[in-house]
């Protein structure tokens, strides 16, 4: 899942775009209809933060399709995040660290100590998992709160693009 900037290359400007990407230069052509896209934010099986992108910018599809994404949806997001943060004490707990297979078809989960929100009920609330094929964890842990950590920092970042910078969202798997 992803967070993208991109700008259109407007034909009506004068001369070429360099790039310049491991030592290797590249020219683009205004001109020519192009998008710049940057990938400025990657959640990996943060499946609640996913959750959010569908049902506040997807309108209820989950189809791995490109979605706009303004101002007011960060700022939403942003204020549910930090809403679950400010609820979200961490004390020591079990946490799945996955499992193994004991022979085919028979598996065994496995835990390790780490550490769980004392009192899910406001991240269950605002920002709850969802469940689906390669998407996580559907624990309220560290791994949770890490997650929602990630995307405050992200978030703040992409309050700061510049007007004319398009933010899409895009998930794939």
């Amino acid at each position: 899942m992803y967070l993208y900037r991109q700008q259109y290359a407007n034909p009506k400007l004068k001369g070429t775009l360099k790039l310049e990407q491991a030592g290797k230069h590249m020219t683009i052509t205004p001109e020519r209809p192009t998008y710049l896209r940057e990938e400025i934010a990657c959640w990996h099986k943060a499946n609640h933060i996913h959750r959010w992108f569908v049902e506040n910018v997807q309108n209820g599809r989950d189809d791995c399709r490109d979605y706009d994404v303004d101002e007011s949806h960060l700022k939403d997001l942003l204020a549910t995040v930090i809403a679950v943060l400010n609820r979200s004490k961490l004390v020591p707990g079990k946490v799945s660290a996955g499992h193994r297979t004991l022979q085919p078809g028979e598996r065994r989960d496995t835990w390790e100590d780490g550490f769980v929100i004392d009192d899910p009920e406001t991240a269950m609330a605002l920002l709850p998992r969802m469940r689906g094929s390669f998407f996580g964890s559907y624990d309220y842990d560290q791994n949770y709160v890490e997650d929602l950590r990630q995307t405050k920092t992200f978030l703040e970042d992409a309050l700061n693009e510049p007007p004319d910078v398009e933010l899409v969202y895009a998930s794939s798997w």
